[in-house]
């Protein structure tokens, strides 16, 4: 598998945003389990994808024809951001899909991520998505890699990102735990329902999951990344 690797810039915007937009929901069986679509989306996730590649921390993997295949964008901590669930968003009644993932990614710890992690020197890896081709492929893996090493050049100490999906036993990036919610037994606060029962394992659980970019003294995980 021929693919190359780099950091995106704002003028990957577009490409990243068709990726997403093809890929993101059939891929994320969270939204997808509640009924979330493209349309819903457009305009509150895939309109952040510019601001975030500004901050030059995102990696992309391209085919032989220079198509974007896969990407994970990487989001450093902003005060104002991490307010998103407030409230009003989280009580809608307007946008009742999304309130109710608010409300439970609000659970996970998403808006407590400086006091969980004890520092605000962290990235969140988000919208990582993958083209049907390669999934399976270990490109994500390599694409978490590359990550690593990025932040390890920055001065970055921890990573964090979210995920519907029981953590492999075989695990060698290294990434832990921090929160872990039984999406059968989760009671929505605000309909009293267990409205994510319905998810099948391997996707049953939802992982606030970590990595020490500061404590990592193990280049053998960097074997392969050359940014």
């Amino acid at each position: 598998m021929n693919l190359r690797y780099r950091i995106l810039t704002i003028n990957d915007s577009a490409a990243v945003r068709k990726l997403l937009e093809e890929q993101y929901i059939p891929t994320n069986h969270l939204v997808k389990h509640i009924g979330i679509g493209n349309d819903e989306l457009r305009d509150e996730y895939y309109s952040r994808v510019e601001p975030f590649l500004r901050q030059g921390n995102s990696l992309g993997a391209f085919d032989e024809s220079d198509q974007l295949v896969a990407v994970v964008v990487n989001v450093e901590h902003e005060e104002e951001r991490e307010k998103l669930f407030d409230e009003k968003a989280l009580k809608s009644q307007e946008n009742k899909n999304k309130s109710a993932v608010y409300r439970l990614i609000k659970q996970l710890g998403k808006d407590d991520l400086p006091v969980i992690l004890g520092t605000t020197e962290y990235w969140e890896l988000k919208m990582a998505t993958v083209h049907p081709k390669y999934r399976r492929s270990g490109v994500v893996n390599e694409l978490i890699r590359r990550t690593i090493e990025l932040a390890k050049l920055k001065n970055i100490k921890k990573l964090v990102g979210s995920q519907t999906y029981e953590q492999p036993r075989d695990n060698p990036l290294r990434l832990y735990v921090i929160k872990r919610i039984e999406l059968g037994e989760y009671i929505d606060s605000v309909t009293g329902k267990k409205i994510f029962s319905g998810l099948k394992p391997p996707h049953h659980v939802q992982i606030l999951y970590g990595y020490d970019v500061e404590k990592d003294d193990d280049t053998s995980i960097h074997h392969k990344s050359h940014l």
